[in-house]
């Protein structure tokens, strides 16, 4: 008999060892602010979640494997009456993986799932190296959760995410997070970390953990740019879409082979002498002939003006069956002093590259890293092959995908008040996004006081990606003095 009662221990405990875990996230539930959420008939309160600042966790051990219903509402009253359900839905719980259901301040959910520790081992899907111990892992939380500063908090993390001899998980390392308030902070943390994650391929989850959209971007620009070396003993991790870390990092292939390129390119001769040997490298985009280059090159130098300068190098850009190669053009545009200048010129060269694989080079032309993730964002979103011509003078205003204005269309809808609205709407206008005239005005519909109506427009105008298309928004403005203000203002400040 005891044999047989130590055998269903045994399995009892394996069972509970290689149990899967559900996480509840709430971002942004304070006192004002609270959710309960249901699953199969259990309760979990967001005043019951544990964390610091905006994010806290509540995590689940208990649910078996198979379909679970799920089901969000207000905290409501005292007696907790649930009266409108936010959401519904039902998730699957599978062997060997976790699930993180995240609910953010306007009620929206979110669910994933990734692979446990004991599944990714086996499988091979983490890196060689093993996430830190649930029991290291523990203590190291609590220390960082004893911390009454949040710059203690941080200075912890910080060791924690440089030492050697530590590796994390995803989900382990949205959890330390959490625990910092400050989201610019966060993104610090979670570049540092991300060379010593076991996981990378999951990494992405983190967007949850920002709420602002630039450092949302910003974060998806550093995985797309930043290869990490793996792991000891591992195979690498497949992140195509991601590109350097600070730390134990590989540079990117399309660096290495354009640097090998250019090396070749000084070797031979300087900018105005790359040509015929050369050819099949430009896929058939020939480059154009030394004394064509030479003569763009002094004009550019004989122009006193900064505006003199970009005038002649955009019609230089515009010329249809012209092409240049990356030296080239960084010989061209770096006398160019205004870095927005730079990204335009940049942006409307690049149908004119003769060696495209290379463009990437050029991204230490802008110093601000907004300019940089602009220029990857548009090089991501155009073909290769368009041409840019004088009646398309503005393909380089790419206009923010639907992705990201539904994103932000979130946040305006979700304003209850018009200054809210107002507010929310001005600070999209205000980014480095360009939108379509339909996308504006879906905004400015919203505005009920045509006087705010009008200061939006105004700030939407620099914005638009196709400027021509602008006059179609007049008829939004029914006061004929708002409309004549707003076409003065086009009019002094035409493209």
């Amino acid at each position: 008999m005891k044999p047989l009662y130590l055998c269903l221990l045994g399995i009892v405990l394996a069972s509970w060892l290689r149990a899967q875990t559900v996480t509840l996230q709430f971002i942004g539930a304070n006192k004002s602010r609270q959710y309960e959420v249901i699953i199969d008939g259990a309760s979990y309160l967001s005043a019951d979640a544990v964390g610091d600042g905006k994010t806290k966790m509540l995590t689940m051990n208990n649910l078996s494997e198979g379909s679970h219903e799920l089901a969000l509402y207000n905290a409501g009253t005292a007696d907790k009456k649930r009266e409108n359900t936010l959401y519904k839905n039902t998730f699957q719980l599978r062997k060997g993986y976790d699930v993180a259901i995240v609910v953010k301040a306007n009620g929206t959910v979110s669910i994933s799932e990734t692979k446990n520790e004991q599944t990714a081992v086996s499988t091979g899907s983490y890196n060689a190296a093993m996430a830190m111990n649930s029991s290291d892992f523990d203590h190291l939380a609590r220390s960082v959760r004893g911390k009454l500063m949040q710059s203690a908090k941080a200075t912890t993390l910080q060791s924690a995410f440089e030492n050697t001899t530590y590796y994390f998980s995803t989900d382990q390392v949205s959890h330390l997070l959490a625990y910092i308030t400050s989201e610019p902070k966060r993104l610090e943390l979670a570049k540092t970390v991300y060379p010593r994650v076991v996981d990378a391929a999951n990494y992405r989850q983190l967007n949850d953990l920002f709420s602002n959209e630039s450092l949302r971007s910003e974060l998806d620009f550093f995985l797309r740019n930043t290869t990490i070396t793996p792991l000891a003993g591992a195979s690498s991790v497949d992140n195509t879409s991601a590109v350097t870390a600070p730390v134990a990092v590989a540079e990117p292939k399309e660096k290495e082979e354009a640097v090998s390129t250019q090396k070749q390119n000084e070797v031979k001769s300087p900018a105005s002498e790359v040509h015929l040997k050369e050819v099949d490298v430009y896929n058939g985009r020939t480059p154009v002939s030394n004394k064509t280059y030479n003569q763009l090159q002094r004009k550019v130098k004989s122009q006193r003006t900064q505006q003199g300068k970009v005038s002649v190098l955009t019609s230089a850009f515009q010329r249809e069956g012209s092409y240049l190669t990356t030296t080239q053009l960084r010989e061209l545009i770096t006398p160019i002093t205004a870095e927005a200048d730079r990204l335009t010129l940049t942006k409307l060269a690049y149908s004119h590259t003769a060696d495209t694989a290379n463009f990437k080079t050029l991204y230490d032309l802008f110093d601000d890293r907004y300019s940089q993730m602009e220029m990857d964002h548009f090089i991501r979103s155009s073909n290769p092959n368009t041409k840019v011509v004088a009646s398309n003078a503005y393909a380089y205003r790419v206009p923010i995908s639907e992705a990201e204005y539904s994103h932000l269309d979130l946040k305006v809808q979700f304003q209850m008040r018009q200054p809210d609205r107002v507010a929310e709407i001005k600070k999209a206008f205000s980014s480095h996004h360009y939108f379509t005239e339909e996308q504006i005005r879906q905004w400015l519909n919203l505005v009920t006081t045509e006087g705010d109506r009008l200061a939006l427009a105004k700030l939407a105008y620099q914005r638009i990606n196709d400027p021509t298309t602008f006059a179609s928004l007049y008829d939004l403005f029914s006061n004929e003095d708002n409309r004549k203000d707003l076409e003065q203002y086009v009019a002094a400040n035409r493209f």
